[in-house]
């Protein structure tokens, strides 16, 4: 999943184009741990591991010869004409849009929204009925939504499901599951029982889920009799009451059962290969085969061994299986390590995953921000600040992005034209929209920024994805890009 659906922390005041900027800041994911990104990079390509990681393309998938670019939704069109502004964030599936929203005005409700949208080849695609998934303000089943956070959606037709973390007014916040479309309920809340042993608590900080009904979520809960984490980390922390965790449960989207769960990774245990205990999780994301990538805080060991006052928080990406022992993917260098594989730096930015291959952006030092893809066990640096795009622009920053099923990766490159949306099998690159460009069904106006990669899934089987554009009047799009190859 996911990516920033800090949708409340906007700006008070907000014109539609500042909007945009604002959920543009958060390019790939919330910034969790609170840093600056900033900018540059080394190039280098890295060797990296597999891990244990299940699937992968095999070889470098071939890049379309070109897109069709179409816009499907503008706010205040039909079939949701109640909607003023995109938040950016944007999940799909073969045959509907999921997408973040404000009412009225910058400071109105926000929402969830559901679009159906049907192919036609590379043709201009059909849209059909919207809804409101999920509402500011709305009433459940013993609750009423104070905020909306992350959400995800998979892609299983008829019976696709959707998952979001809200806060309850006056109560503690709930993960609630829209299991086969059958409606939102509450499946995680403070005090359920999870797996004997476990009770979860009141605080969740990302969920995703995949075509198989499989559900990943970062959960706090206490357990008196289960040693932590039960799974394939060196050094597990025995007898732990109250702790993080990263659980899977197995096709939830099926059972809706809470119990039915394995406990991945948890605070208190080691980063794989380090003498680093995780401190706190972050953003995640979770493939079809159980492949899982996650965002570990641990405290910076340089700090502490040296006296420092107060220690500074390092961020990685522990990535594994659920049947299979994890790695970290990247790996600040201030940590304690034995054998510390994978990219040197922190990563404040969601990381993704798609059937094996990953997509990171590491801050490699506190001014360099490198996009790292990982493919078939070698990591390959697509991007990096200072280096150019494939216009031949100096690239000033880099955001994350997603990665679709047959391994290609689609993310931002901002230079000082404006951005650039690039396409990259690992091994070639190229631009296929930025600043300046036009939307063939959008008449007068052109491209001004290009907001995408804010969701861990952003592209559908047929490798179709879609993304916010912001136009040079301050409007706003949901624009579909379609293979034409």
């Amino acid at each position: 999943m996911n990516d920033d659906n800090r949708h409340d922390e906007q700006a008070t005041g907000a014109s539609r184009r500042d909007f945009i900027k604002l959920a543009a800041g958060s390019m790939g994911g919330a910034i969790l741990a609170g840093a600056a990104i900033g900018c540059g990079g080394s190039g280098a390509t890295l060797g990296g591991g597999g891990g244990g990681l299940v699937g992968g393309p095999g070889k470098a998938p071939p890049l379309p010869s070109g897109f069709a670019f179409f816009s499907v939704y503008s706010p205040g069109d039909n079939p949701l004409p109640s909607i003023y502004g995109l938040a950016g964030g944007i999940t799909v599936n073969d045959g509907s849009l999921m997408f973040n929203g404000v009412e009225v005005a910058d400071q109105g409700p926000r929402a969830v929204y559901s679009m159906d949208v049907s192919y036609n080849g590379t043709s201009m695609p059909d849209v059909g009925s919207g809804s409101t998934l999920l509402r500011t303000g709305d009433q459940g089943p013993g609750f009423i939504v104070a905020k909306i956070y992350n959400s995800a959606m998979n892609n299983a037709g008829a019976l696709s499901s959707d998952c979001h973390i809200v806060s309850a007014q006056n109560d503690s916040p709930l993960v609630l599951l829209n299991a086969q479309g059958t409606g939102l309920e509450p499946f995680l809340a403070n005090l359920v029982e999870g797996p004997k042993g476990v009770t979860f608590g009141g605080h969740y900080t990302d969920v995703d889920i995949n075509d198989n009904g499989d559900l990943l979520v970062t959960a706090d809960y206490s357990t008196s009799n289960v040693s932590v984490p039960p799974n394939f980390n060196s050094f597990p922390v025995a007898q732990a009451t109250i702790a993080q965790g990263l659980f899977i449960f197995p096709g939830a989207a099926n059972t809706v059962d809470p119990t039915q769960a394995t406990l991945l990774q948890s605070t208190g245990s080691n980063m794989p290969g380090t003498n680093t205990p995780i401190s706190r999780m972050g953003l995640i994301a979770l493939d079809n085969n159980q492949n899982y990538v996650c965002q570990v805080f641990g405290n910076d060991q340089t700090g502490s061994r040296s006296g420092i006052g107060q220690q500074r928080m390092t961020a990685g990406i522990v990535a594994g299986n659920a049947r299979t022992r994890a790695h970290m993917l990247s790996t600040s260098p201030t940590i304690g390590g034995r054998a510390v594989a994978g990219v040197l730096g922190d990563t404040y930015m969601g990381p993704r995953i798609t059937n094996a291959v990953t997509l990171v952006c590491v801050n490699t030092s506190p001014t360099t921000t490198e996009l790292c893809y990982t493919a078939n066990g070698t990591t390959t640096t697509l991007a990096k600040t200072g280096g150019t795009s494939p216009t031949g622009a100096l690239i000033n920053n880099c955001g994350n992005g997603v990665v679709d099923d047959s391994g290609l990766a689609y993310y931002i490159l901002v230079t000082p034209n404006g951005t650039e949306l690039v396409v990259s099998n690992g091994v070639q690159q190229k631009t296929i929209l930025k600043t300046g460009d036009s939307i063939p069904n959008v008449n007068g106006k052109t491209v001004y920024s290009i907001v995408q990669g804010a969701h861990s899934t952003q592209t559908d089987s047929a490798g179709r994805f879609s993304f916010v554009v912001d136009f040079n009047d301050g409007s706003q799009s949901i624009v579909v890009g379609i293979p034409t190859s």
